[in-house]
């Protein structure tokens, strides 16, 4: 009887564990995307800035 509980203990812990992983590695995914996300539109500035298309930011102003 003691074997088979902690046998479970063990199996619960895993699975919480495994759990944990999970949640960090969609963590890092999601922040990978909205790293992604901001250098996309930072390198998209940069194009319409480049192609004259977007006044610099010390432009606007005057």
């Amino acid at each position: 009887m003691c074997e088979s509980g902690a046998g479970e203990w063990a199996t619960l812990s895993n699975n919480t564990q495994i759990r944990s992983e999970i949640l960090k590695a969609e963590f890092r995914m999601t922040v990978a995307a909205y790293d992604t996300h901001i250098l996309q539109k930072q390198l998209d500035f940069r194009y319409l800035r480049q192609c004259g298309l977007l006044p610099m930011v010390n432009e606007i102003g005057s």
